[in-house]
């Protein structure tokens, strides 16, 4: 594939490690985010490549082709609809996301730069799978920059690349607020973004019917009742509440939605989709039989189903203890479903109160019913039609987060050079 010229003579060569990469390897939001932020650094004429370790799960849009080196397989394709190389490094000890394989990644990454096979001047990494490469490329006083997506997993391993990465970035401004004690100081909050291509009710072919914010209505309730008679559902004319995500107690919240849930099958329908806690997806998997004419529990991953969710749902709720950034609430927005959320994070940054959605401040299921309750009011009054499409024409393009990326690059760069002097 012949590459598109840079933007520069020179651009700046950046190695950028995920441990997934949508629509190759999708497990969750980072996955989007992977996907989407290199191509838009790209445009910017950011000379960037994507690497991530293969696995058989690995679904290629694009026809890969493979390499042998010393005991490494790189197997080399590129984002679908992109000039963006990834390389997925093959080994039978990295079939496991563990610390150990991570650290053969790093030791590889390193061997691969010194003998000239992946030349890259500034190394970006994601979460604690970074955080061995950071160690070692850091010794070598090679620019590193850890973007945290999630404090909490794995905090040990992740509090040296902390320390010895050059920068530190999070995935939105009040999360770094929330997390900056127990980090650095100078960590950066830059807000994540959606593909914009990817997640358009205009133009997306995983939902019945498409819509824009001037036919929204209509386009709605034709997705709403498709959707209700494919879930089974009765009264495709009642509102409609949806949760997706991780089933957990620690936080993402559904657990608050099980415990109000009678009141809102009095008078709404529920649709539920994601995966997660075996207890969680028991008391679900019950409660949806005792309810199947309201409740619809989908215990799964189903990229489809979440799109026909996000086009017919009107409202998605989003109990979420602490919040590093979501996407959730970008793409329902960007359907013109509205987010009724806690204000933490990424939630906070993003949501509008009572213009773009709602927001509410306790961590319970008393202030999570109370903030769906005042939103059922909104829905009944011509208020709702102004919301929706405020929300809709929210811009959350990675374009701005782009170009504060880029020049955290250059700036990362210049220290770098003086530091040299």
């Amino acid at each position: 594939m012949k590459m598109r010229q840079m933007a520069t003579d020179n651009p700046l060569r950046v190695l950028y490690l995920t441990s997934e990469v949508s629509p190759l390897l999708k497990v969750g939001g980072l996955g989007d985010v992977a996907g989407a932020l290199p191509k838009a650094l790209r445009l910017l004429g950011v000379d960037i490549s994507i690497v991530i370790p293969w696995s058989p799960r690995v679904k290629f849009v694009l026809q890969p082709w493979e390499e042998t080196v010393g005991e490494f397989t790189l197997v080399h394709t590129f984002l679908p609809d992109s000039e963006v190389p990834v390389i997925l490094l093959k080994h039978p000890s990295l079939l496991e996301t563990t610390p150990a394989a991570y650290a053969r990644i790093a030791m590889s990454i390193v061997e691969l730069k010194e003998n000239g096979q992946l030349p890259f001047d500034l190394f970006h990494g994601n979460d604690w799978f970074a955080a061995s490469t950071i160690e070692l490329l850091s010794r070598k006083s090679i620019p590193t920059l850890l973007t945290i997506h999630n404090l909490s997993y794995h905090p040990k391993l992740l509090q040296a690349a902390i320390q010895r990465a050059t920068m530190l970035t999070t995935v939105s401004p009040t999360y770094a607020d929330e997390i900056r004690t127990e980090t650095r100081h100078d960590l950066i909050g830059i807000l994540n973004g959606i593909d914009t291509d990817v997640w358009n009710p205009l133009t997306d072919l995983l939902i019945p019917t498409q819509y824009g914010v001037e036919n929204w209505s209509v386009g709605k309730q034709k997705n709403k009742e498709a959707l209700v008679n494919q879930l089974n559902l009765a009264e495709p004319t009642i509102p409609l509440l949806a949760f997706i995500g991780r089933l957990d107690t620690q936080q993402k919240g559904v657990n608050k939605i099980i415990e109000i849930l009678p009141l809102l099958l009095a008078e709404s329908n529920v649709v539920i989709l994601g995966t997660g806690a075996d207890e969680l997806e028991r008391v679900l998997q019950k409660l949806g039989q005792q309810n199947p004419e309201h409740l619809s529990v989908n215990l799964r991953f189903d990229e489809k189903l979440a799109h026909q969710i996000y086009a017919s749902a009107d409202m998605m709720l989003i109990p979420s203890s602490f919040e590093p950034c979501g996407l959730v609430q970008m793409i329902s927005m960007r359907y013109g479903t509205i987010p009724v959320a806690h204000a933490v994070g990424g939630l906070k940054d993003t949501i509008r109160d009572h213009e773009t959605g709602s927001l509410y401040q306790e961590d319970t299921s008393s202030a999570l019913n109370t903030a769906i309750e005042e939103a059922l009011k909104v829905y009944q009054s011509d208020r709702w039609a102004t919301m929706v499409m405020t929300a809709m024409q929210e811009d959350f393009s990675w374009k701005k987060s782009a170009k504060a990326y880029q020049q955290l690059y250059a700036s990362m760069m210049s220290y770098a050079a003086g530091r040299s002097e």
